[in-house]
């Protein structure tokens, strides 16, 4: 079956630089032809994060070593008894040689579930590129009812765009909403991500994810306190009543904020914290419309890409 490209809506040409090369093991990433992850296949690589880590003494780290993931780390990825979340976090961690300075692997795996969100989904692409290789062959369904046909779609790693941030040092923003209302709130990391997880979520579950997504970076809006803490949220999911309280109290809060003071939080998020581009325009193989969709580092295929080579095989033989 012939390959259609999948292309970013964005290129990379203000992507991260690698950094200088220790004596140890080559640079790859971070865009360019000269610097692909497929041209030499090495087995280890130093890139530069996005945003970067920000330890307690307010260091920023922002140059990561990465090992290519072995066996052990692949079952870490299949373990399905532990949440998603926490086991991106350890496999992450299990792959990193050091952080900036860091190299402790206590210290490493704090700092990897510290790293903002985008910091966390572009170390795992840098892994499978450098596992793998930079082309990604991603199976995607065609959205129009009456065509609904899979097809396999190539698209190069190597191309994504990353957005920095101005002071990637500054992690607590403060916003003056519409209505006049003082917010603050902080850039969200993989401590957050494990709330976002954690706290319970209603009958409405988008409503209620849109909520729960404020709610886990707000630290106080005028002078109620909110700075939910991940180990409210885990005592809220095991039904322990005073977090409970809190936690619902402070959701409350959020849920009656009017609209234009949610869509202002929201653009201040987006504006403010590290981004990565995972969109996609793909013409479909079957019926040659385009759509838009989003790279799903979820799929089995991203981390084991001969799953979509075999439904390849399948689809083609059937």
């Amino acid at each position: 079956m012939a390959e259609q490209a999948a292309t970013p809506t964005k290129g990379v040409d203000d992507a991260p630089r690698p950094i200088k090369p220790d004596p140890d093991g080559p640079v790859v990433g971070g865009g360019g032809e000269d610097q692909r992850a497929t041209d030499a296949k090495p087995a280890r690589g130093a890139f530069r994060l996005i945003a970067g880590y920000v330890d307690d003494g307010g260091v920023l780290h922002q140059d990561i070593d990465l090992d290519e993931y072995s066996g052990r780390e692949e079952d870490m990825l299949g373990n399905k008894s532990v949440p998603v979340t926490q086991r991106m976090t350890s496999f992450m961690a299990s792959c990193v040689r050091r952080i900036g300075t860091i190299t402790d692997k206590g210290l490493v795996h704090n700092a990897i579930r510290h790293l903002t969100l985008a910091d966390r989904l572009y170390a795992l692409i840098l892994l499978r590129r450098l596992s793998h290789s930079d082309i990604y062959d991603m199976s995607m369904r065609c959205p129009f009812q009456n065509c609904d046909k899979e097809g396999t779609y190539t698209l190069d790693l190597n191309d994504i765009e990353v957005f920095p941030m101005d002071d990637p040092t500054n992690r607590v923003f403060e916003i003056v909403l519409p209505s006049g209302k003082n917010a603050v709130w902080r850039v969200a990391t993989g401590v957050q991500e494990e709330m976002f997880q954690s706290i319970p979520k209603g009958a409405d579950m988008d409503a209620e994810g849109l909520t729960v997504a404020i709610l886990g970076r707000l630290v106080s809006i005028d002078d109620y306190v909110i700075n939910i803490r991940l180990d409210e949220a885990l005592d809220h999911a095991s039904k322990k009543l005073k977090a409970a309280k809190r936690i619902d109290a402070c959701r409350e809060v959020i849920k009656g904020l009017k609209a234009r003071d949610r869509e202002a939080l929201r653009t201040d998020f987006f504006d403010k914290e590290p981004g990565i581009d995972l969109s996609l325009e793909i013409k479909c193989q079957h019926c040659h419309r385009e759509f838009e969709s989003a790279i799903d580092v979820g799929q089995d295929s991203f981390f084991f890409p001969t799953v979509t080579s075999r439904r390849s095989k399948r689809r083609s033989s059937t």
